[in-house]
């Protein structure tokens, strides 16, 4: 019987990621306004009922992008922070370097930050911007975990306040960069240093 479930549980995670790569391939293509559930549905092979009892509505397929966009740079954030066991505030360089990097060559990110507020578009980019789930729960949620491991003695108050001003000074930049990514990171260790030396 686990093994029955087991596969049912594969093939429902191949369709869904199969919807969320057509879904992601028309963004990249066309903007957020290209997709409708119809439309996906049919690129899919399977029928718009069946799209809608797999994601649910179109917002909650837009979420559902988002969030495992999201997944994937936090896969190189933790990697990042993990790779600095002896230098919390290298490594948290390190995750916003990553983050930035793979910011700029996310095809994705990059036609999401284009939408105009009041347009279809602006849909997708309130989710990684405002969204305190689908994107800023996700970081929060990843970088505590790993400034924990490196941190343990830190008292819970300055590990949220470390995680706050890192997570929301990296998501400013990758969503309004303004000149050099260097610049951006060292901005990023620099103020991640001033702050860590006020808390010891």
């Amino acid at each position: 019987m686990s093994q029955i479930r087991s596969f049912q549980s594969e093939v429902r995670d191949l369709l869904r990621n199969r919807i969320l790569d057509t879904a992601r391939d028309l963004v990249i293509d066309g903007g957020w306004s290209s997709v409708n559930m119809s439309k996906v549905a049919r690129m899919v092979g399977i029928s718009r009922a069946g799209l809608y009892n797999e994601m649910g509505t179109r917002q909650d397929l837009a979420a559902a992008l988002v969030a495992r966009e999201a997944d994937r740079f936090l896969t190189g954030v933790a990697d990042a922070i993990a790779s600095h066991p002896d230098d919390l505030v290298a490594g948290l360089a390190a995750a916003a370097a990553s983050t930035l990097r793979t910011g700029e060559e996310n095809r994705l990110l990059l036609s999401v930050v284009q939408g105009v507020s009041g347009t279809p578009e602006s849909e997708l980019l309130s989710l990684v911007a405002v969204d305190s789930e689908t994107v800023l729960g996700r970081a929060m949620e990843t970088v505590s975990e790993q400034v924990r491991l490196i941190s343990p003695a830190m008292p819970d108050d300055d590990l949220a306040l470390v995680t706050e001003v890192m997570v929301r000074l990296t998501v400013s930049h990758l969503l309004q960069p303004r000149g050099d990514q260097q610049a951006a990171v060292d901005q990023i260790r620099a103020t991640m240093r001033g702050l860590t030396a006020t808390l010891d």
